[in-house]
């Protein structure tokens, strides 16, 4: 006899931090090297770090609006002295990629603790000797304070010293007064990787310096361009009783590291994700055609079908577009034991 287990409530999840799904088992082959690689603008937008890559701190910080591709125009804008885009552009500065994560509402403040900001970027120059002067007169920019002290903004910068990062490179960290509120404290690192500047900015609420977790951040950064994904096949074979898909990887910098013919690597392909998303687990949802239809629990206990529309799913959680808000209560399916 079927045997009825009580029925089982669950939450809608979001936002959640990363959907995705993943082909795994991927073969990594015909690995190129060199310090002169060419680096493409889509493989610049992928250099800077991901929510997920930035500790559990950063997570609650929204993705801003100005993320994704940086002009000469917007970083002219965005420049603490008075700079033109046609300056960059003279500099050598072809283009760049950024990340902001950040905490536009001020909780932080209000609350005296937290991440406000975490921006992580990469600009591509013409040349590694551009990149150079391109670091250069952005270290010179940040000591530009003028503008900010005429505003009434009092500011005080230190340097310190960053190690493990290649060629040229600065860091600072700065505390700026805030009326009313907790100080601002700041850390900034910038560094040349070839043809390219790399640079983290770190904003907190907390007192005390954040350097150790700005320059984790820049390790990671640096790590994180070192190799740039060059292609992967459209078809994949078997290999072992597994499906493998041979992918190209271009490493810019080998630091040393002896580089032979044949080898090869594993790795997770994430194909396609979405960040901070509503998620429910794909066990409470009714699939029939291209409709989709959960039961939702209301406050006093009523049960209601309501059709959803999903999106990305990976094979446990499928990410809710439109039906479901954060906090609605979704019944589980009834579960049967056949004896």
């Amino acid at each position: 006899m079927p045997r009825v287990r009580p029925p089982r409530y669950r939450d809608c999840m979001g936002p959640r931090g990363l959907l995705a799904i993943t082909v795994v088992s991927a073969t990594l082959g015909s690995v190129a090297s060199g310090a002169g690689a060419s680096v493409t603008k889509p493989s610049l937008a992928l250099m800077p770090l991901a929510r997920s890559m930035l500790g559990s701190g950063a997570l609650a910080l929204p993705l801003d609006q100005d993320s994704g591709v940086v002009t000469n125009t917007d970083v002219a804008k965005n420049a603490n002295g008075k700079v033109a885009a046609a300056q960059l552009a003279a500099l050598g500065r072809v283009t760049g990629s950024q990340l902001d994560h950040n905490d536009a509402a001020g909780h932080a403040l209000t609350s005296g603790h937290g991440l406000l900001e975490v921006t992580t970027g990469v600009d591509l120059y013409r040349s590694t000797a551009a990149a150079g002067k391109g670091l250069a007169f952005w270290r010179h920019d940040a000591t530009n304070l003028a503008r900010l002290r005429a505003a009434g903004i009092s500011v005080s910068l230190k340097a310190f010293g960053v190690t493990g990062l290649p060629g040229p490179s600065y860091a600072w960290s700065g505390v700026v007064p805030v009326s009313g509120k907790p100080p601002v404290d700041g850390v900034q690192i910038s560094f040349v990787s070839g043809q390219l500047v790399a640079g983290v900015s770190v904003s907190a609420a907390d007192a005390g310096s954040h350097r150790a977790y700005a320059v984790s951040l820049a390790q990671k950064l640096k790590a994180r361009i070192d190799g740039v994904l060059s292609k992967i096949s459209l078809k994949g074979k078997k290999q072992d009783n597994a499906t493998v898909f041979p992918v190209e990887i271009t490493l810019r910098e080998a630091h040393g590291t002896k580089l032979r013919a044949g080898y090869s690597a594993n790795a997770d392909i994430i194909v396609a994700q979405r960040d901070s998303v509503l998620t429910i687990p794909e066990r409470v949802i009714t699939f029939a055609g291209d409709s989709a239809t959960v039961t939702v629990v209301g406050p006093d206990g009523t049960k209601t079908p309501r059709k959803i529309t999903t999106g990305l799913s990976d094979a446990l959680n499928v990410e809710v577009r439109s039906g479901l808000k954060l906090g609605d209560r979704v019944a589980e399916p009834a579960l049967r034991e056949i004896k």
